[in-house]
């Protein structure tokens, strides 16, 4: 009976597909924004639940979270981070043993990493968003900042070049959108990931049923958050290519400066979100090869500087600037720490940032109080 319908009634029958696919590509759309978050931005999913186990065998210790781009996600070793101010692996003079304020396993914090990929002011402003809504508020956030992302010279800004419209849902295309310069494209971009779902997320879909016929690998992240697919050894050769793509990849963001006021933007409305839900907050400038500073020219440094000054001006908030602080065969290109350029950086970076934080001591004074009255600590700091 169907097969002699569809043959009397091609058109019809060929309707109904129609419709019965776009029903299912509307739904699915739908979905992405409300339900399918591990399929929309595998990325964030993965570093939540790794936060959340975390949280789950560390209960009642202070949180430190540190939001960031690829150089965070590659270069904080969060997991040593923690294990110093618990006055493990590695604790010397200067670490969590002389520190009475975090002193003990309990009161020490624990330190995840959150960064991702090209993740920079606007993402990292969703990021915050999305961490509140899932009920993580971490008692320090640390938020990289990436110079040359806020220098706005000929072209598109580095950070939209690499934003993935794709990964927003409707709500947070609302927020980004009134800082993108190029707001048509954003919504176009965002729109053909909506209309073509099942070819947009393919490899996610198939990833979230189990299908993976083309073997789906996993992103090698360790435990607190940082990826450790760089493990090997770095040749001089490859050293001075990996050098030559990274000047590629930032040339256009080298020059006069322009500060990109979008991008700004964004990063003034997060730590005005920081400071309206009382968490403390510190800006972090990671380390740069000797290579990659001698790209910046006069007026950005002297651009940068006065940006910085304000943001300190107007929020109070402490600036780490560790740009200097690895030698050139810390990194594998001059932008990525490895190996023990890593090791360098968080050591010097939980002495002199992390461990000197008052706002994080009283943190810990505050749970060992709790803890010790049987009673769960409600943190809220804002001022240092």
């Amino acid at each position: 009976m169907a097969q002699r319908w569809l043959t009397h009634r091609p058109y019809a029958s060929l309707l109904w597909s129609v419709l019965g696919y776009a029903v299912c590509q509307m739904g699915l759309a739908i979905g992405l924004d409300h339900r399918l978050s591990a399929v929309r931005d595998p990325l964030f999913a993965g570093q939540l639940h790794r936060l959340r186990v975390c949280q789950e065998k560390a209960p009642g210790r202070p949180l430190v979270l540190m939001l960031g781009s690829s150089r965070t996600f590659e270069g904080f070793l969060a997991a040593r981070a923690s294990s110093l101010c618990a006055g493990g692996e590695g604790s010397g003079s200067g670490t969590a043993k002389d520190s009475p304020a975090l002193a003990g396993d309990r009161a020490a914090p624990l330190i995840f990493n959150f960064g991702l990929t090209s993740s920079f002011s606007l993402l990292e402003l969703v990021f915050l968003h999305r961490l509140l809504a899932s009920g993580v508020r971490p008692n320090l956030l640390l938020i990289e900042l990436l110079p040359a992302s806020l220098n706005k010279l000929d072209g598109r800004l580095l950070e939209e070049i690499w934003l993935d419209a794709g990964r927003l849902t409707t709500s947070e295309l609302a927020l980004v959108q009134r800082y993108h310069t190029e707001r048509k494209r954003l919504i176009r971009y965002w729109c053909v990931s909506r209309c073509f779902p099942c070819a947009w997320y393919a490899g996610e879909l198939q990833r979230h049923l189990g299908l993976n016929y083309r073997r789906w690998v996993d992103e090698p992240v360790d435990s607190h958050g940082r990826y450790t697919g760089w493990s090997g050894e770095v040749t001089p050769g490859d050293r001075r290519w990996g050098t030559a793509v990274t000047h590629w990849q930032y040339q256009d963001a080298f020059g006069e400066f322009h500060l990109a006021e979008g991008s700004a933007q964004a990063l003034r409305e997060l730590l005005s979100c920081c400071r309206q839900e009382r968490i403390p907050a510190t800006l972090v400038l990671m380390p740069e090869g000797p290579e990659f500073r001698s790209w910046y020219t006069p007026a950005m440094r002297q651009g940068l500087s006065a940006f910085l000054g304000e943001l300190q001006r107007d929020y109070q908030v402490p600036i780490a600037d560790a740009r200097e602080w690895i030698g050139e065969d810390g990194f594998r290109d001059s932008n990525h720490l490895i190996g023990a350029g890593t090791v360098a950086f968080t050591d010097r970076f939980v002495r002199e940032v992390i461990l000197s934080d008052r706002r994080l001591a009283r943190a810990a004074r505050v749970e060992m109080a709790a803890a010790s009255k049987g009673q769960p600590a409600s943190i809220n700091l804002a001022s240092k």
